[in-house]
């Protein structure tokens, strides 16, 4: 497991763990490591950044230069931007609020929009974009303690 994520799950079950009473292992992970369809450039000097109205901050950023899907969504009051990966299945998107709209206003917007629907506007109008973002690692662990206890629910021998 620990080749297959690039260390990043070393061990998924632990053989003490299991005795000969165990009828039933329920493992899922995910290892997502993409690669942007077209990369982006680190800018050397730090640039500012909104972070919100009244403040800017110094960061790196990274910037790349093609054809995106990209597009006005009223009912977000945003624009969004679609960034795919190599592996065509994946897309990131990014919403810039309107000028006086909150990200946290968005968020709640964006709770009861469709992401199919969001997807399917920006990927119908594409259009050539310099676009410059502020350098960034996405990583996160989610526990899934309370999903798979649901999901055992339908099997009540194995409790």
């Amino acid at each position: 497991m620990s080749k297959l994520t690039h260390g990043y799950i070393n061990e998924v079950v632990s053989p003490s763990s299991l005795n000969p009473d165990t009828s039933l292992l329920v493992i899922n992970g995910l290892f997502y490591s993409g690669q942007w369809l077209k990369p982006f450039s680190v800018i050397k000097d730090k640039k500012p950044f909104k972070t919100n109205s009244s403040t800017q901050i110094p960061v790196t950023m990274m910037s790349t230069e093609s054809t995106f899907g990209y597009g006005y969504i009223p009912e977000l009051k945003s624009t969004g931007i679609s960034v795919p990966f190599k592996d065509d299945r994946f897309e990131f998107v990014i919403i810039k609020p309107d000028e006086g709209q909150s990200v946290e206003g968005v968020r709640s917007l964006l709770s009861n929009y469709p992401v199919e629907q969001l997807t399917h506007i920006l990927n119908e109008n594409k259009r050539s974009v310099e676009l410059t973002v502020p350098k960034f690692t996405l990583k996160a662990n989610y526990d899934a303690t309370k999903t798979m206890k649901k999901v055992l629910e339908y099997f009540p021998s194995c409790k």
